[in-house]
This record gives C-alpha cells, structure tokens and sequence, in this order.
C-alpha cells in the first residue's frame, strides 16, 4: 500500500491539488490532520479517522500518539489503495515525529510549492480581509494594502522557509516529488496524470475537473492599492522578480 503526503505551505493552492488527487479513482487523501491540537478528549471530528484516533489512542504519549494516529489514519485505506495526508510546514515543525513516519513506512511526498512569494502574501491578505480561504464560487476581491515596511522582511522569512524544505526533502530517502502552483496551472492533465501514475503505479489519462475557484484572479497592480509603492520598494532587491508587471 502506498503511503503518501501532500506538504505545502498557506496560500499554495493545497486545497486545490488536495480536490484534484481526491477524484483519482482508488485514492483516499485526507485533508489536514495537524490543523488542531491533538487532544485525546476532542471529539470534533474533522476526518473520519479523527473519532478513531480520539477513542483508540487515548492517552499515550508523543510520539507514540502521533505515530498510532497515522497507522489509523493509513487504515481508512480504501481496498488497499494509496492512502495520504495534507501538511503544512508549520504543522511538520509541531510534530516532528511525523519524519519517522515518513521514514520507517516509506511515504511518497508531494511537495507543492508556489514560488511567487508576492503571490503568496496577496493571497493571505486577501484570505484574512474576506475570511474566505478557499471557495467553490466566484467572489468579487476589493484592493488591498500591503505594509512597505514590512513586505521585505516577510518575503525573506518565507523564502527561508521554502528553502529551509527544500533541503529537508532532498535529505529524506524518501520518494519526493516536486510540484510548483505554476506548472500546475499551466498543465493541469500533465501533472495529475504524473501523479496518478506514481501513486497507482498505472498510467492514466487525467481528464477530471476541481470544483474549487481562484480567488485572486486579477492582476497585482489591480489587487494591490498601494502597488507603485510596492515596486519602488522591491525593485532594488533580490525580490523584483515577483513583481508581475502587465
């Protein structure tokens, strides 16, 4: 039985990709796991190995918790088929047992990158002003402003990051596979049908479809009020390659 993750990162388009390898048939993938404390009391249930892990695992301690919740979770299994996970970055660092999971069960990992990281810190100031993070509808996104003292620094700290995983998935003996937000975009079929066929170890046409919208679809000028400050501010730095002039 394949085992795999889906890592990423806020803002990547996760929840999209997610929707898309949940229509590959045979395939279960469950969204973030690691979203909430794992408290042996909850019983929200926000997966259908949730209730599971709350009732079985009781009051075991880390790692031994998390690394039973993810047999549990590798149980829902669907006749035996590739059975995967969402994780943030963030996540990864609460739990970092997850690696030896990852490790000792062999786990392909799907690393969704977006490398625009302008784009990034768009998407995030317009999820938190509209409360909307992902949306099967189109909405109309009012102009937002972007702090100019603080945009460098921001963009530095998520370059970090990325870079910070990447090193970390070239490190792993693990299968890892690269996706980048663009290249997913550009070539919807090309990917899925590159995933498809590692995770079912079969070739298959990709012609499915997610019900998920784009928020942000209009350009940065159009989206950013303050975007003639942004790029006196980013174009002598290393970040004026994230600028998208159209």
């Amino acid at each position: 039985m394949t085992r795999f993750c889906l890592l990423s990162t806020q803002r990547s388009g996760s929840t999209w990709l997610l929707d898309l390898i949940a229509k590959i048939p045979g395939i279960t993938i469950f969204p973030e796991l690691f979203n909430k404390p794992l408290n042996p009391g909850s019983r929200r249930e926000t997966t259908p190995a949730h209730y599971a892990y709350c009732v079985e695992v009781g009051d075991c301690c880390r790692p031994w918790r998390v690394l039973r919740y993810l047999d549990l979770v590798a149980s829902a299994s669907r006749d035996g088929g590739p059975v995967g996970f969402k994780l943030m970055y963030n996540q990864l660092v609460m739990y970092p047992e997850i690696l030896l999971k990852f490790v000792r069960d062999r786990y392909v990992i799907i690393h969704l990158m977006r490398e625009n990281t302008l784009d990034v810190i768009i998407s995030m100031t317009v999820a938190r002003e509209t409360n909307q993070w992902s949306t099967r509808q189109t909405i109309e996104v009012e102009s937002i402003y972007l702090n100019p003292k603080t945009l460098v620094r921001r963009i530095r700290r998520h370059q970090r990051r990325l870079r910070n995983f990447k090193v970390l998935c070239r490190l792993l003996p693990n299968r890892v596979v690269a996706i980048t937000y663009d290249a997913l975009r550009a070539n919807v079929a090309g990917e899925m049908g590159r995933l498809t066929s590692l995770l079912t170890h079969r070739r298959h046409h990709w012609d499915g479809c997610s019900e998920f919208r784009k928020i942000v679809t209009k350009p940065q000028r159009d989206v950013v009020a303050n975007y003639d400050e942004i790029c006196r501010i980013l174009e002598p730095t290393p970040y004026a390659c994230f600028l998208v002039v159209d």
